[in-house]
């Protein structure tokens, strides 16, 4: 029938719900799904951005009522962008893996014990609580871990599957370096004389700490982050989670430097959730809020004070950042503003 009439793709029902998302509520199966995005791309892709009359995309419905294996990965190639997209209730595809459950009685206290270990280092500064050496042995709690890690690397242009388990598959020995490094092609709007490198597949390093950081999360999300990778409070990220954006030039890019708090001060989150990411990286990595960005030669609190989703002084931990370096008031970035 699809292949007859392929147009049905982007008919809309009374719900503003296309077939893909009958297909992702009601649980089609993974050739199903595959066939509505791949069989016409352009369609398909433009399909999975659709949004109902409820704001949710068919990814969100395939999240919600757990669909079979592979169909998520399938949507999320299609449009990573709906991770962070939330519905009219204000909930994202990854508040329904994560929030919900760390939210309930058992997911409370399966979190427990890693924010109990943050806490502890916040409060004594002993570096040694937070050493990194940690493994999620709850069974449910990493499984929701992993999927949001999967949530994220597809939000921020990332391979949903990891290099490292790709590699197993392939037979592939170069396993240290994968882990560390995932190979991602040039976007194509990047500029001309990037071409080049685009052969090459440059390597841009994938930390959740900053991806955590970067966005409107759960408090808990960035805090079990902050426990098992506490060395990506301190790692500079050099056009690593994001890449490219019109517009930008490839000297630019070249130079951009950021930390996990450049990040938190760019981003949406704000009030209690807000200021707890801030202070808890200005905790783990006072320097940070020293150190220039390679964009517009910023410190965090020239980027805290810009952002608008951050308006109070104490309220969204701005304050803070001028705790740990007072001679931010009076700094110039690099178009001379303060």
């Amino acid at each position: 029938l699809f292949r007859v009439y392929p147009d049905a793709l982007l008919c809309l029902d009374e719900k503003q719900w296309t077939p893909l998302h009958h297909a992702a509520r009601f649980k089609a199966p993974r050739d199903v799904v595959q066939l509505l995005l791949k069989d016409h791309p352009d369609m398909g892709r433009t399909a999975a951005s659709k949004r109902c009359s409820k704001g949710r995309s068919p990814l969100f419905y395939a999240i919600r009522y757990d669909a079979p294996d592979g169909v998520v990965e399938l949507l999320l190639e299609a449009n990573p962008e709906a991770v962070l997209e939330p519905d009219r209730d204000g909930v994202t595809p990854l508040a329904l893996v994560w929030d919900r459950y760390v939210t309930s009685f058992e997911g409370r206290r399966a979190i427990q014990p890693y924010v109990a270990k943050l806490h502890a280092f916040l409060e004594n500064h002993d570096q040694q609580q937070l050493d990194g050496n940690v493994t999620i042995g709850n069974s449910k709690l990493r499984g929701k871990w992993e999927k949001a890690n999967m949530l994220l690397r597809a939000a921020f242009g990332f391979p949903v599957v990891e290099e490292r388990a790709q590699s197993a598959v392939n037979g592939r020995e170069d396993e240290d370096e994968i882990d560390e490094w995932e190979q991602v092609s040039v976007p194509k709007d990047a500029p001309a004389d990037t071409a080049a490198a685009d052969s090459k597949r440059r390597k841009r390093k994938w930390r959740i700490l900053h991806a955590a950081s970067a966005v409107r999360c759960h408090a808990t999300l960035f805090q079990l982050a902050c426990v098992v990778h506490p060395e990506q409070a301190v790692e500079l990220d050099e056009n690593d989670l994001y890449y490219a954006t019109n517009g930008e030039d490839s000297e630019q890019l070249r130079e951009r430097i950021t930390t996990a708090l450049h990040f938190a001060a760019a981003s949406p989150a704000h009030g209690k959730d807000g200021k707890t990411i801030l202070t808890t990286l200005l905790a783990m990595n006072p320097s940070a809020a020293s150190i220039v960005d390679g964009i517009t030669g910023s410190l965090p609190l020239h980027i805290a004070v810009e952002n608008e989703r951050k308006i109070h002084w104490i309220y969204d931990g701005i304050v803070a950042l001028f705790d740990a370096n007072p001679a931010a008031i009076e700094a110039k970035d690099w178009r001379d503003r303060t």
